[in-house]
Order: C-alpha cells, then sequence, then structure tokens
C-alpha cells in the first residue's frame, strides 16, 4: 500500500510514466485520502520522512517542550503529523478549503485546522490554484496571483498569527509561496515575545530578494540564519542564491531536490545555533517509532475556523 506514495505525480508530458498513469494515480490518491484521511496522511508523512526533503528531519531538535508548533501553508499535513509527535498541541493553517477538510479529518488528536491564510493584516484574498490534467497542484498555490495557465480560485480569509493564538510557540514552519515576509510581519508579537525557532520556505523564483528579506526582518528580531548543504547545515552567510538555487538543481517529488536550497532554519538560541551546525541532519531512515500517547487538549486560536472558502470560477 506505501508504494502508492513513493512517488509524486509528475505533470503532463513531464517524466515519471505520462498523463495517463499520473491521473490513475492522482484519483487513487484522493479516493485514498477520503476513505481513510488519517492512515493517508500518516503514509505519506512516513513516505516523505524516508525519502522527502531533509529538513523535514529537523523538527524534533527544532521544536520546543511544552509549546504550541504552528504550520502555516500545512498543504497535506506532512509537516504537521511530524510535529504533532514532538509538540504537545499543533495548528495547521491551510487557505484551500479541500485541503482544510482533508487535514481536520486526518490529522491527529492534538492538531486543530484554521481555514484561512495569515498575512500582514485582515482581508480577504484569492487563492490561486494551477490545474494540472483538470486536477489541483496545490503545491504550487498562491496568494500573489503568480499561478500561469488554467487555475482554480478560492476567495480566503486572510488574519495575522498574532491574532490567531494565545499560547508561546515554539516552532513556527512556513512553507507559503512568496508570502513569508507577510506572514512574518503578522506575527510581531510572537517572534518578539515566544522567540520560536523557525522553519521558512524562501525561493528566489518566487520573490527576488526573498531569502534576504527574510533574513533582515528576523535580524531586527535576533534571529541568525541557517541552510543545509549537503548533510550538513551552514550559517545564513555563506548560501549564494545563483548557486544554491539554481534552477538546474531543481527536481520533482520526494528526493529530487537534494541539492537545491529552499529551506532556511532561524533560531535565537546560540547553543541550539552550534548544534545544529556541529551535527549532521539526520539521515534518511526507514521507519520511525512512535509510542502511542493519549491526546492533548487542541490549541486555543482567536480565528474563526471556517469549513468552506469561496469558490470562484476557474481562470484560464
Amino acid at each position: 500500500m506505501t508504494d502508492l506514495f513513493d512517488r509524486e505525480p509528475q505533470p503532463a508530458g513531464g517524466t515519471g510514466g505520462g498523463g495517463a498513469v499520473d491521473r490513475i494515480r492522482a484519483a487513487l490518491l484522493g479516493a485514498f485520502d477520503t476513505l481513510v484521511p488519517r492512515l493517508a496522511l500518516r503514509l505519506r508523512a512516513e513516505r516523505h520522512l524516508r525519502t522527502g526533503e531533509p529538513e523535514l528531519r529537523l523538527v524534533a531538535p527544532l521544536s520546543l517542550p511544552g509549546r504550541l508548533s504552528v504550520d502555516v501553508g500545512a498543504n497535506h499535513g506532512v509537516y504537521a503529523v511530524v510535529m504533532a509527535r514532538h509538540a504537545p498541541r499543533v495548528l495547521a493553517v491551510e487557505p484551500n478549503p479541500l485541503l482544510a477538510r482533508l487535514l481536520r479529518r486526518g490529522l491527529p488528536a492534538n492538531c486543530t485546522v484554521l481555514a484561512c491564510a495569515l498575512s500582514d493584516a485582515p482581508g480577504v484574498a484569492e487563492l490561486r490554484v494551477p490545474l494540472v490534467d483538470g486536477h489541483e497542484d496545490s503545491y504550487l498555490a498562491s496568494l500573489d496571483g503568480r499561478a500561469a495557465g488554467p487555475s482554480r480560485l478560492y476567495r480566503v480569509e486572510l488574519r495575522t498569527l498574532d491574532d490567531c493564538v494565545r499560547e508561546p510557540v515554539g516552532l513556527l514552519k512556513i512553507d507559503v509561496e512568496g508570502h513569508e515576509i507577510a506572514v512574518l510581519r503578522g506575527a510581531g508579537r510572537v517572534l518578539r515575545e515566544d522567540g520560536p525557532n523557525l522553519l521558512i520556505e524562501a525561493e528566489e523564483r518566487h520573490r527576488p530578494g526573498a531569502v534576504a528579506s527574510v533574513a533582515a526582518l528576523l535580524a531586527e528580531h535576533g534571529y541568525r540564519g541557517l541552510f543545509r548543504d549537503g548533510p550538513r547545515l551552514r550559517p545564513l552567510d555563506a548560501f549564494d542564491p545563483a548557486v544554491h538555487q539554481d534552477p538546474a538543481r531543481l527536481g520533482r517529488g520526494p528526493g529530487k531536490t537534494a541539492d537545491y536550497v529552499n529551506n532556511f532554519v532561524f533560531t535565537r538560541d546560540s547553543a541550539l545555533f552550534d548544534r545544529l551546525l556541529a551535527e549532521p541532519v539526520p539521515p534518511v531512515r526507514a521507519r520511525r517509532a512512535r509510542a502511542e500517547r493519549a491526546p492533548s487538549a487542541p490549541p486555543e486560536v482567536r480565528c474563526e475556523q471556517h469549513e468552506h472558502g469561496e469558490k470562484l470560477e476557474p481562470a484560464e
């Protein structure tokens, strides 16, 4: 059964078996998500721990005991599932109403799902989700209108992280396809008072100057950054976007982006910074054992939770 999760669907015309095979795989994955969502999300997370981006295996050392972990741009819940193993409570934020519904049904009991997008101010925005062979490519969904070609639009609510959490945050992961600066600006109180460890996706192809702007904003709060270069983390000063984000390094699917750097770690903890530099990124492993534990109470949030976004007409 887990073989179904061992490859990501490829775009039409790409490598990986052709459009027909990918459509069948997408349909099977969708049916599995619908019928047994908790098992589907757990198997997807296990697959990514084995073959996905190495930074997923940094969730354990970056989590702070007794504190809330927040996954902004939760998508299919891979990070949220792993976070739930290392934090008493997890807040998963996902504006796509289809994915938010899946997350509510499939995430562990100590997770709460917030169906909105985070930004620097409350409001309403359009989430544009590209369509590939008629199916949503949720990994490239954007609030900034960058998706080209056929897309599905959702009208989604905007909130700020500062308005959404009442308890200390220990780990904040952000993957929002170019909207990360707005999310951070809306988290000023959390950054200042809680000082959570951060794992942030930032790419020049999404927003020129993305990495430098994130680093500059966080430096004002006392953060230092690192990035993965092979099996080890290096100080952010050594990052060169022309080299480390060369599009030639970019693949598609788990295990295809080992040489492409798109995730960055930030911390205010000097001891943790030094330890991360000294230790290699945990290696890929076949299976992670986890002791069962009683579910914790979900995190207390101040945002309204909505089951459905307002779906607009597909856009060409």
